[in-house]
């Protein structure tokens, strides 16, 4: 009678195994890069995946992000392609990249004067997933064109430059870059 018992739970616990689903990690640790990219004349803001794997179409969605900038005043910049996420991505066959838009913008705030500061956003879509992601991984998110003779100083945004206390001198926005895939957890560490 026990063995027929621990055969059962045995049984019960490898079907568990073998959910979907379920034994797969999660991204845990991302960071992002920027870089020209000489022959399209553009910078490629990529995806870098520092902590985890998943294949697993719910850890894959991208939930959300925001990704700021710093660029010298007067500088025109635009969201010129778009890459990943795709949309209807669930079985790896999407073919849309997501829609990434540069959604705020503020011009020579007092906390850096001379420059300005935009953040690009993610229209977000359930359907919107990256392929498997595995640790290493680099992700070409969008690529940005920029109009300046001084497009060389266009970067990430420090968010270490934002302290509670200097919240006013920047406007009061927050720029610090964020970002959540699979579910709501912060995912970026600078």
């Amino acid at each position: 009678m026990q063995h027929r018992t621990f055969q059962k739970f045995y049984s019960y616990f490898i079907f568990i195994l073998f959910i979907p689903g379920i034994g797969n990690s999660q991204i845990e640790r991302v960071s992002l890069e920027l870089q020209f990219n000489d022959s399209t004349t553009l910078h490629d803001c990529y995806l870098v995946i520092d902590k985890g794997t998943t294949t697993n179409h719910r850890d894959r969605i991208q939930f959300n992000a925001q990704i700021s900038f710093t660029m010298r005043t007067g500088t025109k910049v635009s969201v010129a392609k778009r890459f990943f996420p795709l949309t209807d991505n669930r079985n790896y066959d999407g073919k849309d990249p997501m829609m990434w838009y540069i959604a705020d913008k503020i011009i020579s705030p007092p906390a850096m004067p001379g420059y300005d500061i935009f953040n690009v956003l993610p229209m977000l879509s359930p359907t919107s997933r990256y392929n498997e992601l595995r640790e290493g991984d680099k992700i070409l998110l969008f690529s940005l064109s920029v109009d300046h003779q001084e497009a060389s100083e266009l970067s990430l945004f420090k968010n270490e430059t934002v302290t509670s206390g200097n919240i006013s001198a920047f406007n009061g926005g927050d720029f610090r870059i964020g970002f959540t895939i699979g579910d709501i957890k912060q995912k970026y560490f600078p």
